[in-house]
């Protein structure tokens, strides 16, 4: 029987793959269209609202995997910078669908990809070099200004840097923190426990059931340092991550 589960959980997650990578090289090559094409920013999203609604629609149908989401009353018409824990593929494609306007900060190395990275820099992504220390900060601040001031859009910052494994709480990078400060936008600290139901790396087994997202009340940058409003952000979301069991 066990044998037959096993079986039955492989070719489930192969399915969902497959669809995941038709999914995205479909919305990728679209995006790519529009974006040669001069379309606006508003059709550019729309791409991406797009991409978030079909995966979320597999990982539903085909993982059973249902995203239960907390406080949507927490996400404003306005730019926001969003501190979000980073453990698995979920949280990378449900804030399309959740924020209207949105931009994520993302490793250099992937905006260098093709296709996909065409496809990240149509979607006004903001690559970040960690190698090059202090100048990869400043080019992050400078485009995160830029796109909250210029193209009223959010940004979303996995401040962890990483994918991190359930129950690991690493330190938040304070770059994310500088970023908020700098923009002079609130902060909305983003919790959830998708690593427990997607595992954070390829070829891990998925366990079907409710995963909790939530979306915590806006911090104003401006009444802390760059250390307090880290260390407020860090507790607040990992708090909440481990009431869910993350």
């Amino acid at each position: 029987m066990s044998k037959v589960i096993h079986f039955l959980l492989l070719a489930r997650m192969k399915v969902f793959t497959l669809y995941a990578y038709i999914t995205l090289l479909l919305c990728c090559i679209l995006m790519n269209i529009v974006g040669v094409l001069g379309a606006s920013l508003r059709v550019r999203l729309f791409v991406c609202w797009l991409w978030s609604c079909l995966y979320r629609l597999g990982t539903l149908l085909i993982l059973q995997i249902y995203v239960k989401v907390e406080g949507k009353e927490n996400i404003p018409d306005y730019p926001c910078i969003y501190i979000s824990k980073h453990q698995s593929m979920l949280e990378t494609f449900v804030f399309y669908g959740l924020v209207s306007k949105c931009c994520f900060v993302m490793k250099q190395e992937l905006l260098e990809k093709p296709i996909f990275g065409k496809t990240n820099k149509f979607a006004e992504a903001i690559g970040v070099d960690r190698e090059k220390g202090l100048s990869a900060i400043k080019k992050v601040l400078e485009e995160g200004q830029d796109r909250v001031k210029n193209k009223k859009l959010s940004i979303i910052v996995f401040p962890e840097g990483t994918r991190v494994a359930v129950g690991e709480y690493p330190k938040f990078h304070r770059s994310a923190m500088k970023l908020a400060t700098v923009t002079g936008v609130p902060v909305i600290p983003v919790a959830h426990n998708f690593g427990v139901y997607f595992g954070r790396k390829k070829g891990d087994f998925v366990k079907p059931g409710i995963a909790r997202m939530s979306f915590e009340p806006a911090i104003d940058p401006k009444d802390y340092s760059v250390s307090e409003l880290t260390d407020t952000c860090y507790d607040i979301i990992n708090n909440k991550t481990k009431e869910f069991g993350g």
